[in-house]
């Protein structure tokens, strides 16, 4: 059995083992559905906690996933090269960028819905 490297160590630590994406990207689809349902049948004052941690969590998420596969592949062309990297191809500004853009997509996503939802109700 082959023991980890410390770069590998160091991609776990980064990226810190997001769930695999066929059990993530569900979850937080049905966390949507439940905060499009909850504010259609209960009013909108329920619907907040579920849209609060799908606009903070699921951005987030999704960094996690994409710096993991970044790591992995930068793992890969290492080992290709039998050179191990020295490096992490880690940036906090350009990840910060990314979860900001993936806040305001997903923000934009879940009132395009809400709106398409409310006029298609009445």
């Amino acid at each position: 059995m082959n023991k980890p490297t410390q770069y590998e160590r160091l991609i776990e630590n980064i990226s810190r083992r997001p769930l695999a994406p066929k059990l993530g990207h569900p979850l937080f689809a049905a966390l949507f559905a439940l905060a499009l349902t909850a504010k259609s049948v209960l009013g909108a004052e329920y619907a907040g906690l579920p849209l609060l941690l799908l606009l903070l969590v699921y951005p987030y998420y999704l960094v996690q996933l994409l710096m993991r596969l970044r790591m992995q592949k930068h793992l890969a062309l290492a080992n290709n090269t039998r050179v191990r990297p020295s490096y992490v191809p880690y940036s906090i500004r350009g990840w910060a960028a990314v979860y900001i853009a993936g806040f305001f997509a997903t923000a934009a996503l879940v009132i395009g819905a809400d709106k398409f939802f409310a006029s298609w109700m009445t």
